[in-house]
Order: C-alpha cells, then structure tokens, then sequence
C-alpha cells in the first residue's frame, strides 16, 4: 500500500566512490512513492555532478546545491524542502535494502506508530545478534525511551537516525545540531520522547559503511571533539532525561557517562603522544567537577561494585587507577 510520499533525505560530500551505490539502492526500492533529496554540501569531488546525473534520469530525485556546513547542515536543508508525510535519513556512503522503506511504512501504518526502525549493519562486523528480533515488536509510552537507553534490551532502539522511518508531524520543527559530531543523539533526545508509539522492523535493512575497525582508539576519540562535541553532548542528555521526569534512565546515564571519561582517561595515559596525554589532565578535570555524579554512583545500591571500584580508586590515586585497569581498554 503506497499511499503516502516518503522524503528520503541524503547528505553528499565528496564521496563519488559511493554515492551511486547508495542512489541506486535508494531507486530500487520496493516502495516507488519516493522524493530522494540529495543535498551536495559543497562537494569539490564529482559527487555533484553524479547526483544531477541521476536527477534527470528519475523525476523523484531532487538535487540541493549548498556550501559547505556539515552532517547536520545538510539534513536540516533537506528537511526544509521535503514535503513527504514521513521522512527517512541515509548517509550518502551507505546504501539500504531494497525492501527497506516498504517494510518501515507497512509496518508503521499497520500498527498507527510515530515513527518504525530496524536493524543496521556494519560493513566491517557482524550485526550483534542481541539486537535482532524475529517478529514486528511494538513499544509505547514511557518504554520508547528505556528501549533507547537501555542497549541490552530486545529490541533496542540505536542512535542512528539512518534506520528509521519517522512521521514529519513527530520531527516538527526539531532540526540537528549544527556542527556537532553525534548530531543523531541530540535529535532524537528531542523527537523520542514526544513519540506515543513505534515499531519495530525485524531484520537488519540498513548497511553502514563502518571503515573504523575498533572504534575506541587513541586517534579517533580522543580529539577536540571529544571536548567540543561528545562529553557535551553526554551530560545533555542526561538534562533531558532529568527533565522529562527519567531519573532512572538519567542514573543510567549517570554511570555510563563516567564510565566513558575513566575510559578515555586510560586511552590518554596509554598513548605515547605528549598532545594525547595532556588531554587526561583536562579529562580528570571533567571526572573530579561531577563530584555529585560520583557520589551518586557509588552509593547507589543497585550499580555494579566494578564501577563503584574505579572511582574509588581513581579518587584516591588516578596512577593506581590506570596501574590496574588499564589492560582493560584496548586500543
């Protein structure tokens, strides 16, 4: 059943290796009512050029010309434009199943839901079997946001807002964050808690082009990002979640944002870079400022003694700290 226009909005810089596949896999959709907006953020490569290409061989594509302003920049531009009922996100380097949109919109006009997600799968691993479901599942009310936060749940709702299928009247006037990296967090901190019902998607329908074996490395994390973006980005999220009366997914959050930062401590200590290095002392900083945070944690009966542990000891001597866990995080 088609009978709603879907706004599939794609973000394009410099990325003319992938981005026909990506189009491509867009075009073959089971699911033909589309409007593919490929928003070009200034590339200087002949990504342009491919995504014009493409536009006159197929009406349902529009090509937005834009400067250079990022991730966010150009999905905000692209939903701007859109005048679909509901709206998808792929990034320009991935590419989709090609029943995926069918399965989304079936599924969520089958069940009257906000907004339908299903699995996404890494191109570089194996999709992580903890996440997949045999069979359509539907949550509501206060559990869209405990199946967002909580990752061991079945199923969990991920960060990225690239396997998702979401009613325009639920996004509103949420746009995402300009210039941040992890811009998928914040937008659906915003839109989630607003959703009444969603539904999910069995099977993975969304391939990632993950180049980054390993993710927790000295080079990737610990950057001015992690600074600018990410420790940020974390402690606002655990506002929202105060806010909206979750104080128990923000205890949650609590600890795994410290968990992060003890982390990303070790990562410093153990990289031979006197420029990385330095970065713990402004990490430990940021650990010691949330004193409250650490109290919290450690008297909180129902955290994991391993946790209350580590900011003991890290409280005491952040030397014996990293003496003793540091074998834990690999790079």
């Amino acid at each position: 059943m088609e009978n709603e226009l879907l706004s599939i909005i794609v973000p394009v810089y410099n990325i003319e290796e992938y981005i026909p596949q990506c189009i491509e896999s867009i075009l073959n959709q089971t699911y033909r009512n589309l409007e593919i907006i490929l928003v070009n953020d200034g590339s200087t490569d002949r990504s342009k050029i491919i995504c014009e290409q493409y536009s006159l061989s197929d009406s349902r594509i529009i090509v937005v010309n834009k400067n250079n302003g990022g991730l966010s920049d150009a999905r905000n531009a692209g939903i701007e434009v859109a005048r679909g009922k509901y709206i998808g996100f792929v990034d320009g380097d991935d590419w989709i199943e090609n029943t995926m949109y069918s399965q989304l919109y079936s599924t969520l006009i089958q069940y009257n839901a906000d907004f339908a997600f299903g699995i996404m799968k890494r191109c570089t691993k194996v999709t992580d079997e903890k996440y997949i479901s045999d069979k359509a599942m539907v949550i509501e009310g206060e559990n869209i946001m405990t199946a967002y936060i909580c990752g061991e749940l079945v199923p969990h709702i991920q960060k990225s807002v690239c396997d998702k299928l979401y009613s325009r009247e639920l996004i509103g006037e949420t746009k995402f964050l300009f210039g941040k990296h992890g811009e998928d967090g914040p937008f659906n901190m915003e839109v989630l808690p607003k959703a009444k019902k969603c539904v999910y998607v069995p099977g993975a329908v969304y391939h990632y082009r993950d180049f980054r074996e390993g993710s927790i490395s000295t080079n990737n994390i610990i950057s001015e990002r992690l600074f600018t973006d990410r420790i940020p980005i974390m402690k606002d999220q655990i506002r929202v979640l105060n806010e909206i009366g979750r104080l128990d997914l923000a205890k949650r959050q609590e600890k795994y944002f410290i968990s992060n930062l003890l982390d990303y401590f070790i990562l410093c200590e153990k990289s031979g870079k006197e420029n990385i290095k330095s970065k713990g002392i402004t990490i430990k900083k940021e650990i010691l400022n949330n004193s409250e945070i650490l109290v919290s944690i450690i008297f909180n009966k129902h955290n994991d003694i391993k946790i209350k542990l580590k900011i003991i000891l890290f409280l005491i001597s952040s030397k014996l700290f990293f003496l003793i866990f540091n074998k834990a995080i690999v790079k």
